[in-house]
């Protein structure tokens, strides 16, 4: 995962666009819900494009 400071420092944002779903079951569900046992459901957004926002 790529973190960044942006432009300006810290206080940069950012728009994210792109599709998301939740995630009810399967192997990566499991895996979650091992380290969080309250876990009902995980969003995965699938990242389309981010623009950096002053």
């Amino acid at each position: 995962m790529l973190l960044t400071h942006g432009t300006v420092g810290p206080g940069a944002g950012f728009h994210v666009h792109g599709t998301a779903e939740f995630i009810e079951d399967g192997a990566i569900y499991n895996q979650m819900k091992m380290e969080m046992p309250f876990l009902t459901r995980i969003l995965q957004i699938n990242v389309l494009s981010i623009e950096q926002k002053i």
